[in-house]
């Protein structure tokens, strides 16, 4: 079975696992932002089971590993609303990953020219993101992935105007004053 493809709900994944796994899962996807970071063996510790039954469960939903699964669970970014005056009700962002900063930037100009309520322009340093709302008022996240490892949570407002170097080297420059991912590997020497 090759990859998942984000634009399929919790609800497709889970169809074929048995009662057991559905049960091992249903709380990851129903609260994916209190897993998102965690690594397999936290994250299994967390839902009370073990990694490799964590793992055998992932790739019965057609994930290859637990770095696709994460990332499905960043792009679904399903998270409950907080607030009772809040509009939406279930999700607070839906996500979707581009190939290129150009692509963020070609988006950003093309929403800009329809008149779309446009919320924000940052860098997770992670990313390079325009945040924008559709008609129903729900919050859209269009992003490109950098290749760097900064700590989380972060969002610096950028000008996504700005040559694409220069972006990169903002978003690089935050890997050093905010420091990488808890629990990521430094390097030795």
């Amino acid at each position: 079975m090759g990859a998942v493809q984000p634009s399929r709900l919790p609800s497709e994944l889970v169809r074929g696992l048995s009662p057991r796994r559905r049960e091992l899962v249903s709380p990851i996807l129903e609260r994916p932002r209190d897993y998102v970071l965690l690594s397999a063996r936290k994250l299994a510790e967390a839902v009370g089971s073990d990694a490799m039954a964590v793992l055998r469960a992932i790739r019965a939903m057609g994930f290859t590993g637990y770095a696709g699964f994460r990332q499905y669970l960043h792009e679904l970014a399903l998270v409950q609303a907080r607030e009772p005056g809040q509009k939406t009700h279930n999700v607070q962002q839906v996500s979707f990953k581009v190939k290129t900063l150009d692509d963020v930037r070609a988006f950003y100009h093309r929403l800009q020219q329809e008149g779309t309520k446009i919320d924000r322009t940052v860098t997770h340093g992670i990313a390079c993101s325009v945040y924008f709302y559709d008609p129903e008022d729900n919050r859209i996240e269009l992003y490109y992935t950098t290749p760097y490892k900064v700590r989380q949570p972060l969002g610096e407002v950028i000008d996504l105007d700005k040559p694409d170097a220069e972006l990169l080297a903002f978003a690089k420059s935050l890997e050093e004053v905010k420091g990488p991912p808890r629990g990521a590997q430094q390097p030795v020497g």
